[in-house]
Parts: structure tokens; sequence; C-alpha cells
């Protein structure tokens, strides 16, 4: 389907041309279920606060492996043991700090080691 055939069919379009320039996503790229969109007629302000989630489960394997689990069905095997000398992943060499790893669906926490999900995602392309 052109342009065209989508301006000429979309009544709203060519109502208001200046929609043209907004983005429409037919089919976005996340999973739709995972982001709550609010607006400003249904907003209270108990209820301000968006619930987004990426990860779906974290589990630390043996050999200072980390298995994430995203919302998406895809798994990420993010390998931490070139991260372990620096300071701020020091604490997790001790076994019991590794072993503790959870997730809120947004962060990985390892005691007072926080990740966040496009942390891990860039931890992982600077592996390859």
């Amino acid at each position: 389907m052109g342009r065209g055939s989508l301006f000429e069919k979309n009544t709203r379009l060519r109502e208001r041309p200046n929609l043209w320039l907004m983005v429409f996503r037919f089919h976005p790229p996340y999973n739709e279920g995972t982001v709550d969109l609010l607006s400003p007629n249904t907003l209270k302000k108990e209820d301000a606060r968006l619930n987004r989630r990426y990860l779906s489960a974290v589990e630390p394997l043996p050999d200072h492996i980390l298995q994430v689990d995203f919302v998406s069905g895809s798994r990420l095997l993010l390998d931490m043991k070139p991260y372990l000398d620096k300071t701020r992943f020091r604490s997790l060499s001790d076994l019991r700090v590794w072993s503790s790893a959870v997730t809120n669906g947004i962060f990985v926490r390892f005691g007072s080691v926080e990740l966040s999900h496009d942390e891990l995602l860039s931890m992982a392309e600077q592996e390859h």
C-alpha cells in the first residue's frame, strides 16, 4: 500500500493534513501489553506511574553468566566476567551477591548493583 492510497482511504488524514507529519505504526516493534498508555482524560493523580515491563525473568548461572528473559520472548546470555574487575561490579564476584539477582521488569538488581534493560543490551553489543 503506497502513501497515496493510505491518504485517500483515511478520511482523518484528508480532513487534517498536518497529521501526515505524524508517524503511524500499525505494528509496533514492542509488546503492546507491556506499556500502559494514559490520556489526560483518564489520568488520576494516583495512576500517574506508568507500568512498563521489559524483563520477565533473570537467572544468574554458574561461571558468571547472566540469563535475562525479555517479555518479547528473547533470551540474553551475558558473560559478566569481563566486568568483575570494575569497581561498580566488583561485589558480583561474591557468590551470595551474584545469586541474589532479581528483576522488577525494568532493572536487574544484585544487592546494591543495578543494571537497566538498556544497559544490559548495550553490554551485550560490546561483547561482539
